[in-house]
């Protein structure tokens, strides 16, 4: 019988961010034998990675804070945050559907255990305005820029971990989705 975890089993690392006006939260795994003294280094790492998808992010993206959160822990404490990442599309004319718009960055720790995370703020559309985005889902053979990404969260140190702890194998796309959440904001106004 396959094992439930709990949150806790793991440490968690988790970036702040607003873009669109909306504050977003974006939680990773780092590695169990790591503490917050090692923030910096996954701190590295998501630096790398959003400067990988950068000319695909607004340039309203801002960097709030970061928290690390020990394992068996439910205590997030401040730790260093990425250095600041300037996306490299206008805002100007956006309207509010854009941020309602998540990409899915997912994957399968070594030992089976599901991995992932969304990211907003960035201006590929889902009403199927290209070939490459007609199925949701964008391929690191088809664009670029999500090639780059999975490979910065593949390839560098640390190692993310999936809830059970075992390292992360990102699969070459992302996915974009509307959020539920954001869609019913936008309507109720």
């Amino acid at each position: 019988m396959a094992r439930d975890f709990a949150p806790p089993d793991t440490n968690r690392y988790r970036l702040r961010y607003r873009v669109l006006g909306k504050g977003h939260n974006l939680t990773v795994r780092p590695p169990n034998t790591h503490t917050i003294a090692d923030a910096s280094a996954t701190a590295t790492k998501l630096h790398a990675f959003l400067e990988a998808i950068k000319t695909h992010l607004y340039n309203d993206f801002t960097i709030v804070n970061a928290q690390w959160c020990d394992r068996d822990s439910e205590v997030f404490l401040p730790c260093e945050a990425p250095a600041p990442t300037t996306g490299g599309v206008s805002t100007s004319g956006i309207t509010g559907v854009a941020g309602a718009i998540s990409m899915g960055f997912v994957g399968r720790g070594s030992a089976g255990s599901k991995a992932g995370f969304y990211l907003y703020g960035h201006n590929y559309d889902v009403p199927v305005n290209s070939a490459a985005e007609s199925d949701f889902r964008l391929t690191a053979s088809e664009i670029p820029v999500v090639a780059a990404a999975i490979t910065a969260l593949s390839e560098l140190a640390p190692a993310f971990v999936a809830i059970d702890g075992s390292p992360v194998m990102w699969y070459p796309y992302v996915n974009l989705k509307y959020n539920d959440r954001w869609v019913r904001k936008l309507r109720q106004g």
